[in-house]
Formats: structure tokens, sequence, C-alpha cells
């Protein structure tokens, strides 16, 4: 399967770029953590798979706007 057609089929089947939804999921994750409780946001970011939490704050801006 090709890049282009790997991308693709990821927007038709969810509705974001691949990298889009990985970030999705990555925030869906930091939120259910919070919500658990125990955690901090910059603990949750890390365990979430980010490494830059400006990167992190950016998004979970545009995530909470959404």
């Amino acid at each position: 399967m090709s890049e282009a057609n790997f991308r693709k089929l990821v927007k038709e089947y969810t509705g974001y770029s691949p990298i889009d939804y990985r970030n999705h999921i990555r925030i869906t994750e930091v939120n259910r953590m919070l919500e658990n409780g125990g955690v901090t946001v910059a603990d949750a970011a890390y365990l979430a798979g980010f490494n830059n939490m400006s990167f992190f704050y950016t998004l979970y801006r545009k995530a909470s706007k959404d």
C-alpha cells in the first residue's frame, strides 16, 4: 500500500489525517488520565507520548476548541 493510499484510507475512516488521528488519541488518553486523577498534566502528557510541552499545550487548546 502506498503512503498516499494509506493517508486517504485513514482520512476516510477516521475523519483525521494519520498524524491528527494519532494526536487525537493521545489527547483523549491525557484527558482519561486527568479524569482518573493522581497524575499531573505534564506527567499525563509525557505518558501519552508528548515530549514537548509547548506542542502539547498548543494541541490541547486546539482540541478543546473543537
